[in-house]
Order: C-alpha cells, then structure tokens, then sequence
C-alpha cells in the first residue's frame, strides 16, 4: 500500500531541492531533483531548461511515483524498508537499491517482488539499520 509514500516523497523533495542548472552538473537543468532527461522522458518529449524551471510539482511528483517507486515496489515493501530502497533508487540507481535490499534482509533474490514479500518476515529494526549501513 502506499500509506508511507506521503511522507517519504516530502522527504526527498526537502532534500532534492528546486530548480538547478549548472555547467558542471552531468544532470542538466534540474527542478525537484527531476534532470532534464528524466523530464523529456517521463513528462515532455522536447523539454527545454525553461520548461523544467516551470515544471509542477505534481509532475515531479509522478515521475517520482512511476519511475521509483512503484518500480522498487514501494507499496509492497515493509515500512522503514521502503523509504530506504526508494531513496537509493532515487540516488544510485533502482538497480542498486535491489541489491541493497535484498543484502539487508538476508536474501539472494532479485525480483522486488520476491524481496518485497521477504521484507515483512525480517526484524525490521535491523533490515533498516543494515541497509543504512550499505
């Protein structure tokens, strides 16, 4: 379910910030911590910087909700557990995140599914804590 999501998203947006657009940054134009790449694909085939710049914060919003979480299965992952795997996705990659996920609950398996379903069977506090520690 996606009772956590509200808050987990308000935390990464406090922490992605507003709009950037600097030389050195590979991202490109960014706005809510969505790059220009990531708007162009998930929002508006041609987005410019500008459009980016002006982009809504519900878009953000949904990029977020479609390219994140429900991709890591955030709704079916066990609290604690679904705010991590959907910030390291956010930040390394949901690639990355699985792999992280299933090291802090002890598992070998791949598919979020297999590893969300594994997430309500582990002592919380410490599948947290260790994937904290990743």
């Amino acid at each position: 379910m996606d009772t956590n999501y509200p808050k987990i998203i308000a935390f990464t947006l406090r922490q992605e910030g507003g709009y950037t657009n600097h030389p050195a940054d590979p991202g490109g134009a960014t706005n809510f911590g969505i790059t220009i790449k990531d708007a162009q694909m998930y929002w508006k085939k041609g987005a410019t910087p500008a459009d980016v710049k002006a982009m809504p914060l519900s878009v953000a919003k949904d990029i977020y909700y479609s390219k994140y979480w429900l991709k890591v299965c955030g709704p079916d992952i066990a609290p604690g557990l679904d705010a991590c795997t959907f910030d390291a996705g956010v930040n390394s990659g949901t690639a990355r995140s699985d792999k992280w996920l299933a090291k802090a609950i002890g598992s070998t398996l791949k598919p979020y599914k297999e590893l969300a379903r594994l997430s309500h069977q582990v002592d919380l506090p410490k599948a947290v804590k260790a994937y904290c520690a990743t």
